[in-house]
């Protein structure tokens, strides 16, 4: 499917006379160029429930078909897909790159790992103006709370009642978050007669 340019040229320096006989120009169809399947996927480290961005790296296609079990979209057709998995474990992602009638496979496995079993609790969970209570979280490898504070056990003295958030992320940079409420009652009034 290209334009094709034939010249011919005469150099004879003795001569005023050229023959020219049986020139076939064929149109005939042209064989498409095999396909590589290829990708690539952003972020390397996945946590359940996250978006991940593929990135096709094909050559010499034309159409793709994506396979993604246990994601959100399972199967696409774009270039380029985001897809949500919910759930850990080891995914077979397949691309199949397509030029015409020819084509190529690439399964990549890919792992989802699974986000930290968060819980918070407080002990006690209603104190008095100028107690304090101790917050508890488990279930991750490290803990950040909402109040700056950082560790699996912090003391808290609230002048007003309140509700803590903790982030737990494990051992594979997954996140997950609990939280926890304190009361904080008035002190009593002491009337002396």
């Amino acid at each position: 499917n290209q334009a094709i340019y034939v010249a011919i040229r005469h150099r004879a320096t003795d001569k005023f006379m050229m023959m020219i006989d049986d020139i076939v120009i064929d149109t005939g169809t042209v064989s498409p160029t095999n396909p590589v399947a290829s990708f690539t996927y952003s972020p390397s480290n996945i946590c359940q429930g996250a978006q991940v961005q593929f990135t096709n790296t094909s050559q010499n296609a034309t159409s793709y078909s994506w396979s993604f079990p246990g994601g959100n979209p399972s199967t696409s057709t774009q270039t380029n897909p985001v897809v949500t998995f919910n759930t850990a474990g080891n995914i077979n992602v397949t691309l199949i790159a397509f030029n015409g009638t020819i084509s190529d496979t690439i399964i990549q496995q890919i792992t989802v790992n699974p986000l930290p079993n968060v819980s918070a609790s407080a002990i006690p969970t209603s104190i008095c103006v100028g107690d304090s209570s101790i917050l508890s979280a488990s279930g991750a490898n490290t803990y950040n709370w909402s109040n700056g504070m950082s560790g699996s056990q912090i003391i808290v003295s609230p002048a007003t009642s309140t509700t803590y958030t903790v982030t737990g992320t494990n051992l594979n940079g997954c996140t997950n978050t609990a939280t926890v409420s304190i009361t904080v009652n008035a002190s009593p009034t002491i009337n002396i007669n």
